[in-house]
């Protein structure tokens, strides 16, 4: 149980062992409970308000009237206490639209295992309500003594839907690079609601915050869903109250340097957590490992990419997908990443070829060099050695010039505005004398979806390398041409000029 006073108000919040808050009272006015699964998935909150009265002075009993429930069947449906539901729309991971259906019917009498279910469902929200609060509900179906009256507490028929949605009331989720929903629309692209956040997940500023009231969840940061009556984000695994969880890190003992109760180590512009579980953990060797809920999608997110270059890289590691598109992850898993000091290519290049070979440092200057020194032809690089790159890229962001639009075509043909962007290498121990400078294509969204470089030892005009690499590389080129070798190379992965 945990206790905050504000502004001469109270609340509770009481949490179970697997750090799922199980029910909020504010003040003693608003009551609101939560249930779960074995797998500690939220299936239902339900909400009550208590309206103290008097008769002649004296108060009477507590009469708990319901505000809303929401029930959560799957992550595809939710629908409220009036029978009204709303289906999700999903691409992948990233949930795209929702529809609105029209009010469902009460559950008939002759559906004798869809009220048992509903029966139990009553009897589990009444015991917990009972644990939680110590109050001696009125038993159903018996009369209030009037010399002892007891707190009233009901719950309302639900309705069963047959998932027809209406025709109209679909509404399109439009998010920024985090995945938070920053506008929704409706089929008319009318916005219907808007959102701007402070960068750990406080909405400074909302449209139309009444949308959707009681009938479709508030899904906005990270695309989560706010529970308006707590102000906090669910995450599945714990709540967050923003800027902080409000419960410990599960795998708080994997990272003792790091606050267990911080949004994303404190980094919340360029990486999110899907699960309230920090996504995507580098190990001591810099692999990522996959948490609970990890996929191509939180994959992408994590290294600034697209999800389909995201699945390519997972393919090459042996992680497909089925029949329902769905990766076969578990928690636990590896993602091995190649940061460039894993040199793969032994061949024997001769006197000239083995001494500069050594010269240039190890790991990919030197397998580069090899395909370049035996004419092997252009280098595709591999899934891991892209993500080390992507990584490079995403803590340096001071190495990235924009060098402006271009069009870029995509699986489907249609021809897409993105941009071309120059990371300058130089000063790195492992990409420097592979790449130099290279380029890379971020599709609409700003995602990295190619790499491309030209690979040869041709001289330049001073200035356009440091003194110091000119004179190397000329040295190179010479020795070079002594031996014959008079080609370049092209370096690329994913969409490029080369190999578009």
């Amino acid at each position: 149980m945990r206790k905050n006073n504000i502004q001469n108000k109270t609340e509770y919040y009481l949490f179970t062992i697997n750090s799922n808050m199980q029910a909020y009272i504010y003040d003693n006015l608003l009551y609101t409970y939560y249930g779960y699964d074995n797998a500690n998935s939220r299936k239902y909150k339900i909400s009550y308000q208590n309206s103290p009265t008097w008769i002649n002075g004296q108060p009477q009993p507590t009469e708990l009237h319901l505000r809303n429930i929401m029930f959560y069947p799957n992550s595809y449906l939710n629908f409220n206490q009036d029978g009204y539901y709303t289906k999700h729309y999903y691409n992948g991971m990233e949930r795209i639209a929702s529809r609105l259906g029209d009010q469902n019917l009460p559950i008939a009498t002759h559906a004798p295992d869809l009220q048992d279910r509903k029966d139990q469902l009553d009897s589990n929200i009444r015991r917990n309500i009972v644990g939680i609060t110590g109050y001696e509900f009125l038993p159903v179906g018996e009369e209030q003594d009037p010399e002892n009256p007891k707190p009233v507490f009901e719950l309302p028929v639900i309705g069963i839907s047959n998932l027809q949605p209406s025709a109209d009331g679909i509404f399109y989720y439009h998010p920024n690079h985090l995945g938070s929903t920053c506008y929704v629309t409706d089929g008319n692209a009318s916005v219907v609601q808007g959102f701007l956040y402070a960068p750990f997940g406080e909405i400074t500023n909302e449209y139309n915050n009444s949308f959707g009231s009681s009938v479709l969840p508030k899904y906005s940061f990270n695309a989560k869903e706010l529970d308006e009556e707590t102000g906090m984000y669910y995450y599945e695994a714990r709540y967050m109250a923003p800027p902080v969880f409000t419960s410990r890190d599960p795998l708080l003992e994997k990272y003792p340097t790091t606050s267990p109760y911080t949004y994303c180590a404190n980094n919340p512009v360029n990486v999110i957590d899907p699960t309230g579980k920090e996504a995507w953990k580098p190990d001591e060797d810099g692999n990522l490992i996959a948490e609970k809920g990890d996929n191509a999608w939180t994959l992408a997110r994590y290294l600034n990419t697209s999800t389909e270059i995201a699945k390519k890289m997972l393919a090459e590691q042996g992680y497909t997908v089925n029949d329902k598109e769905v990766l076969n992850l578990k928690d636990g898993d590896v993602f091995k990443v190649d940061y460039g000091n894993k040199t793969k290519c032994s061949d024997n290049l001769g006197l000239i070829g083995n001494s500069i070979r050594d010269f240039a440092s190890k790991g990919i200057a030197q397998d580069v060099f090899s395909y370049f020194w035996q004419e092997k032809g252009d280098v595709k690089l591999t899934g891991s050695q892209f993500a080390g790159i992507l990584l490079f890229i995403k803590n340096n962001e001071n190495a990235v010039t924009d060098k402006g639009k271009v069009s870029l075509r995509g699986r489907s043909g249609k021809i897409y505005i993105g941009h071309r962007k120059e990371i300058n290498f130089y000063g790195t121990n492992n990409y420097s004398l592979a790449f130099g400078r290279a380029t890379v294509y971020t599709n609409s969204s700003g995602n990295i979806v190619g790499f491309y470089d030209v690979y040869n030892f041709n001289p330049q005009k001073l200035g356009a390398r440091s003194i110091k690499n000119e004179i190397k590389t000329r040295l190179v080129n010479s020795a070079s041409n002594l031996s014959g070798i008079n080609s370049s190379i092209h370096i690329n992965y994913g969409y490029s000029k080369w190999n578009p």
